[in-house]
């Protein structure tokens, strides 16, 4: 697994390269200020054409700018066809809810359910966004990190 990474003194952005998806997990704030420095880790995985995973469960803010960028990285993936999908901590639900985000791209609150949603996509079908299978109502397995 190749991993690409920012640290700096508010935001920490670390790039994972799976077999079957990519991953970029940010810590901290996410503003104006170092925006840049998660587009330029998203920018060197675009080639994969692969499931792209934002995992911000560890956010703990995010201004309009970061919400903006976050869209547009939506607006990338979809016009190269890639899957895309939100892991989120409850500060970035609750923007992405007012903002009625949930309802333009997949927001999950753990991996576990994001990896299913992109599995089931790859086998052809598209789950509910809410994270359940559609067949039974259960819920994935608990988070495999």
């Amino acid at each position: 697994m190749a991993a690409r990474e920012y640290r700096g003194e508010l935001l920490h952005v670390k790039a994972y390269k799976l077999p079957e998806m990519s991953v970029i997990a940010a810590a901290g704030e996410l503003d104006i200020s170092n925006i840049s420095a998660l587009v330029n880790v998203v920018d060197g995985l675009f080639g994969r054409n692969l499931p792209l995973l934002i995992d911000f469960r560890e956010l703990r803010y995010i201004d309009s700018m970061g919400v903006n960028t976050l869209v547009h990285i939506h607006e990338r993936c979809a016009s190269k066809r890639i899957p895309f999908s939100v892991v989120a901590s409850q500060v970035v639900r609750r923007i992405l809810g007012v903002m009625s985000l949930q309802d333009v791209f997949s927001v999950f609150d753990n991996t576990a359910l994001a990896r299913e949603y992109f599995a089931a996509a790859q086998r052809g079908h598209q789950p509910p966004a809410d994270g359940s299978t559609g067949d039974d109502g259960k819920q994935p397995a608990a988070p495999r990190e």
